[in-house]
């Protein structure tokens, strides 16, 4: 089983169905979106977990509201569905969720400032280079971004290890990548 479910309109969403919500999650996740101080925060922690839950549902083994942790290293799991492997990404654009019986790991980003001292950091040089041949760099990086995220995340190890050749060192893995709708902005989905 592999599901995945994305949302795009974020700004559609206001204090008043944010509220609603909180009124049946459990409260764990009415703590978490809570310490959210801004409302596109509060947002992306709502739609998230309602997109688990529908995923729980789409897969016919929702049982009750999903309680979360997370590992050391950040990776999300939930304690009441133990056999089942989750993620979630969010950006100002989009929310994105990913379900599976294997390890799954999902990143959505949209446009943002990429510098070359950045690209240093996370790419190895034929990389930048494909990066900066780009028409359009920005974009090329952060779809690029989205890959290595993604597989960090399926790996359990988060942005902690070093990504200059993450995905050279892992081809047992597949990576899926998608331009959503909203504009510059990108998803990817990563499974063994």
């Amino acid at each position: 089983m592999r599901l995945y479910r994305y949302r795009t309109d974020l700004a559609s969403i206001d204090e008043a169905y944010v509220e609603e919500r909180l009124s049946w999650f459990p409260k764990e996740r009415v703590q978490a979106v809570r310490a959210m101080k801004f409302l596109q925060g509060q947002r992306e922690k709502v739609v998230a977990y309602e997109l688990l839950i529908s995923l729980l549902k789409d897969a016919k083994i929702y049982q009750e509201p999903p309680i979360l942790q997370a590992s050391e290293h950040g990776k999300p799991y939930m304690v009441n569905y133990p056999t089942l492997h989750f993620n979630m990404s969010h950006c100002k654009t989009a929310v994105a969720v990913a379900l599976s019986d294997t390890p799954i790991g999902i990143d959505v980003e949209c446009r943002h400032k990429v510098d070359l001292p950045l690209m240093e950091m996370v790419c190895n040089p034929s990389e930048i280079a494909e990066i900066t041949a780009s028409p359009d760099p920005a974009m090329a990086f952060i779809r690029l971004w989205t890959r290595k995220e993604a597989l960090v995340k399926c790996l359990g190890t988060g942005i902690s290890s070093e990504l200059h050749n993450v995905l050279d060192e892992h081809p047992q893995f597949s990576i899926e990548t998608l331009t959503l709708e909203v504009p510059d902005t990108f998803l990817s989905i990563c499974f063994r």
